[in-house]
């Protein structure tokens, strides 16, 4: 739980499968120049990297490195001219000496990525830091070949294996399924058929501590949980890899219990998505180790969740509104070492007549020390009406803009008795039949953006994804480096609109 005094980003980056109250007043053109002779003033924009040591240990504190390929980035101010920046090597770049305590933007856009936008107004006597967030190392070993098979047999190892998945640490991955499952005691997979979960794609380095885990789960009663597992260390080649280190199979089980979201919280998630069917609401519940307890944590985009969610392995995952009776699971003795997270989330959807079907809904990720989970739901969402200039987006789906040329305004309140978000992230989306895509992402401090209205196609649908985050208590001083362990997120879709 938290007070009022921390409500005061980091950017989530969607993962990209590798990849997350301004003041919108026209201001004059800045004045590039310093007083005197003095330097320009500098603002960064730098991964945020959750690491571990050379014994596979993760690090108390991310690592900020300079993004490569270097992005693209402008500047402007809000709904004013973009100009280009130059991005050194350390992520560093000038800004005109009058942004130092204007509201101003950032544009910028990473290989294979859409352009993101950046609002913020900083305070004197801080460089203002936008981050993006980064698991594992940025400097990764490639995978040795396309036949880059690891034979896993442990000692202790089950004479056959029931839903056997490979994840890496280092470079974190997570293999595909495998069905019908192989039988035999030793369970053999190809890297190159893993998924990342961030960054490029990489190898597990065995001299960096980075481990190879097998887990077998179980699924029943609306629950996958991990039933046993190793952790290996391996020397890794185009062929059959080597093994160095093998742990003994466990199958210990760990008992949690999650106290059940109260009525009023399932309420809250209904109205996300503008119902009050609690009945609508759908629970999910994870358990597991994290990289890291200190960096954003909504960064994931699975799609079955609906919502971002943290880059956890889950040795424990339940869908179902009754908690209270969760079964036990095996976590692997290696991944001790790394923080313990629990995640959920309450999800309500919503379909657009002769459209998508769009997920709304609340969620928390927190520490795991104890034996009993108590959610706290903090953050407020963002509540209507949501005007787009006048065009109210609250109530009605294919409602249609009108004509202009000047820069768009799109405000929203907040849910009352509830801490507002400590930043915001708004993405547009492009409405094509039943599917959308990401066209924007704009991160901001206040329930206000201006868009300009060149971002917006001829003849198009559109609809915006509001993201409101708690848990970085310095983005209102343009500073995203800081996340608390406890985060919480509020997910919530205006209607569509059409652009004539």
């Amino acid at each position: 739980m938290r007070s009022a005094a921390l409500c005061l980003l980091a950017i989530a980056a969607p993962a990209c499968n590798w990849v997350f109250g301004i003041e919108e007043t026209l201001l004059a053109p800045p004045s590039d120049g310093p007083p005197g002779d003095g330097p320009l003033p500098t603002a960064r924009l730098t991964w945020m990297v959750a690491v571990t040591d050379v014994a596979g240990v993760p690090a108390s504190v991310a690592e900020l490195r300079a993004i490569s390929p270097p992005p693209s980035v402008k500047i402007g101010r809000i709904a004013g001219e973009l100009t280009d920046a130059t991005i050194d090597d350390t992520g560093e770049f000038q800004i005109p000496y009058d942004y130092e305590t204007t509201a101003w933007r950032l544009v910028y856009q990473l290989a294979n990525d859409v352009p993101r936008e950046v609002h913020w107004t900083p305070v004197s006597n801080r460089v203002p830091h936008a981050t993006v967030p980064l698991y594992g190392r940025v400097d990764r070993a490639p995978i040795p070949g396309p036949n880059t098979t690891m034979s896993l047999n442990a000692p202790g190892s089950p004479a056959n294996h029931s839903g056997p998945r490979v994840f890496t640490t280092g470079v974190w991955t997570e293999s595909q399924p495998v069905f019908p499952v192989p039988p035999g005691s030793t369970f053999t997979y190809n890297l190159n058929q893993s998924i990342q979960l961030s960054g490029p794609p990489g190898a597990p380095e065995r001299t960096k501590g980075d481990l190879v885990v097998l887990v077998d789960y179980l699924t029943s009663s609306g629950c996958r949980r991990s039933v046993g597992s190793a952790a290996f260390q391996l020397d890794l080649a185009d062929g059959p890899s080597t093994t160095i280190n093998a742990e003994t199979w466990s199958n210990t089980g760990i008992a949690v219990t999650a106290v059940n979201p109260v009525f009023a919280d399932t309420l809250r998630a209904a109205l996300t998505a503008g119902s009050t069917d609690t009945t609508s609401v759908t629970t999910v519940v994870q358990f597991g180790p994290s990289p890291s307890s200190t960096m954003p944590g909504f960064t994931q985009r699975v799609s079955f969740l609906g919502l971002r969610a943290p880059l956890i392995l889950p040795m424990l995952q339940c869908t179902g509104s009754d908690l209270s009776g969760l079964p036990s699971y095996n976590l692997p003795d290696s991944l001790s070492v790394f923080p313990q997270r629990a995640h959920i989330q309450l999800t309500a959807d919503r379909t657009v007549s002769g459209g998508p079907t769009l997920t709304s809904g609340l969620a928390v990720v927190e520490p795991f020390t104890g034996a009993t989970v108590m959610f706290d739901f903090d953050v407020a969402y963002p509540s209507p009406p949501f005007l787009l200039g006048t065009l109210d987006l609250s109530t009605a789906d294919h409602v249609m803009l009108t004509d202009g040329t000047d820069p768009l305004v799109l405000s929203f309140t907040n849910e009352s008795m509830k801490m507002p978000a400590d930043y915001y992230e708004v993405v547009l989306h492009r409405v094509t039949g039943v599917s959308i895509a990401v066209e924007r992402v704009y991160t901001l401090v206040g329930p206000s953006l201006t868009i300009e209205r060149s971002v917006l196609a001829p003849n198009s649908e559109y609809v915006f994804e509001i993201r409101a985050y708690l848990g970085a208590p310095d983005a209102s001083l343009a500073d995203f480096r800081s996340h608390l362990s406890t985060q919480s997120s509020a997910v919530v879709w205006t209607h569509t609109f059409r652009v004539p």
